[in-house]
C-alpha cells in the first residue's frame, strides 16, 4: 500500500490593501496626525506656560497665560481630538482605549483650570499631568491608525 500523499502547506493568505478604505484611511491618517501636532502643541503650551509664567508679560505673551487662552487650547484640543480619535474608532481600529484615555486627560485638564487656578503649584502640576495624558492618547491613537502599514498602507508611503 503506497504511504498517503503528503499534506500540501497551506499558503498564507495574501492580505489586500481594501481599496474602498483608502478614503477613510487617508483621512484618519490626516485627522490623527494634525491631533498629535494639536495635542502636542497643548502639551508644550501646558509644560511651558506654569515654568515661564513670570517671563511672559515681559516678551508680550501674557496672553498664553490667560484663562481664556487655556479655555480655548482646551476647546480646540477636544474638537481635533474627537474628530480624529472619534473617526479612527468608528471607521478603522474599533479601540477605545485611546479616546477614555483622551477623555481621562481632558477632564484632568479641566478640573485644573475649574478646582485650581488659586493655587499656582498644584495648577500647574495637574496641567502637565493632563497636558501628559492627552499626548499619550494621541500618540496609542496614532499607533493604532498606523498599526497595519503592510495590509492597509498609508499615503504618505506611496
Amino acid at each position: 500500500m503506497p504511504p498517503p500523499p503528503l499534506a500540501q502547506p497551506v499558503a498564507a493568505p495574501i492580505l489586500l490593501h481594501d481599496h474602498a478604505q483608502a478614503p477613510v484611511e487617508e483621512t484618519s491618517y490626516r485627522l490623527s496626525s494634525w491631533a498629535s501636532i494639536v495635542t502636542s502643541v497643548c502639551a508644550v503650551h501646558c509644560l511651558a506656560t506654569p515654568l515661564l509664567a513670570g517671563v511672559l508679560p515681559l516678551v508680550g505673551l501674557s496672553f498664553f497665560a490667560e484663562p481664556w487662552f487655556e479655555w480655548a487650547m482646551v476647546a480646540v484640543a477636544a474638537v481635533m481630538g474627537s474628530l480624529g480619535f472619534g473617526l479612527s474608532y468608528f471607521r478603522l481600529h474599533y479601540d477605545p482605549r485611546p479616546f477614555i484615555v483622551f477623555v481621562a486627560g481632558l477632564f484632568v485638564l479641566m478640573s485644573a483650570h475649574l478646582f485650581f487656578e488659586a493655587y499656582a503649584l498644584v495648577h500647574g502640576s495637574v496641567v502637565i499631568a493632563g497636558a501628559v495624558v492627552i499626548y499619550w492618547a494621541g500618540r496609542m491613537n496614532h499607533a493604532r491608525v498606523h498599526a497595519c502599514e503592510r495590509c492597509h498602507p498609508h499615503p504618505h508611503h506611496h
